[in-house]
């Protein structure tokens, strides 16, 4: 006989969104049981998160000499929270719709911020990379007002459909927001886990590529000039050998891809069915 698959186990051979078991107790926020007057059935009450709706659940024994008040419960919640699942996935379907509807990033956002863009999904679907007060400020060429805190943590966030593009090479209109209000507004997006050794050299070059374009921004700001010298070093260091590692990864991605283009069905001469 076979054991029970486990959440973990699901989890970990997922390659596509999924509601999970942690999202779903997530979306609970109280619980309320009621023994019928039978003695024997349990009736359990989950109050969403959202405060608009209940899943409801029940257990029942045949006999009372049976019936235990913690187990009652117990099987009670676990039948109303089975409830929340389809609820939860109905959601999910619907903001992977209109991720597909969004369709890729394209533009400035990927190609010249150092960093890869994120799809977010509100009442509309955007794309967005952490970016602070002042280096916005400094890509639009302003000058961050007095009264403002060049520190403060934000997004930069392009909106899909939003408008038409108000700076030159980005595909949408874009904006900043501080960091609350955006994730006050926006949840991320579902990003399909990588499943080839190809695609994961491409994730581990996307997020080198990042974190090595935040620190050549960092290096060209003047709080990069009010550090000892010794850190200055070692940080234009660390920028060096990012870059190397970088070239070296998009070496071997470019010699992979190479190889697969090689090996595809096409190339082998092998009918596309």
């Amino acid at each position: 006989m076979n054991a029970p698959i486990t959440e973990a186990q699901l989890q970990a051979a997922a390659v596509a969104p999924r509601v999970t078991l942690d999202q779903v107790m997530a979306a609970i926020e109280g619980e309320s049981y009621t023994l019928l007057p039978d003695g024997t059935t349990t009736i359990a009450q989950l109050s969403m998160a959202n405060g608009r709706f209940s899943a409801v659940g029940k257990s029942s024994c045949v006999s009372k000499d049976n019936f235990n008040p913690d187990t009652g419960r117990e099987l009670a919640k676990k039948d109303a929270v089975g409830q929340i699942w389809p609820l939860l996935g109905f959601s999910l379907a619907q903001k992977l719709a209109m991720i597909d509807a969004a369709g890729p990033a394209t533009g400035a956002i990927v190609t010249k911020l150092g960093a890869r863009p994120l799809t977010y999904v509100g009442t509309k679907v955007v794309r967005a990379v952490p970016m602070n007060r002042l280096t916005y400020n400094e890509l639009r060429g302003w000058t961050v007002p007095a009264d403002e805190n060049p520190d403060d943590a934000g997004y930069l966030v392009e909106y899909v459909d939003g408008g038409k593009p108000n700076v030159e090479g980005f595909t949408g209109y874009i904006s900043w927001s501080p960091k609350d209000v955006f994730e006050c507004a926006y949840t991320l997006g579902a990003e399909p886990k990588p499943t080839t050794f190809l695609d994961r050299l491409k994730v581990e070059a996307e997020e080198l590529e990042a974190k090595w374009g935040k620190l050549r921004l960092f290096i060209a700001t003047p709080e990069f000039s009010n550090l000892n010298s010794l850190e200055q070093k070692d940080l234009k260091e660390q920028a060096d050998h990012m870059e190397d590692y970088l070239w070296v990864l998009k070496r071997r991605i470019k010699r992979a891809t190479s190889v697969a283009a090689e090996t595809s069905p096409v190339a082998l001469g092998h009918p596309v069915k």
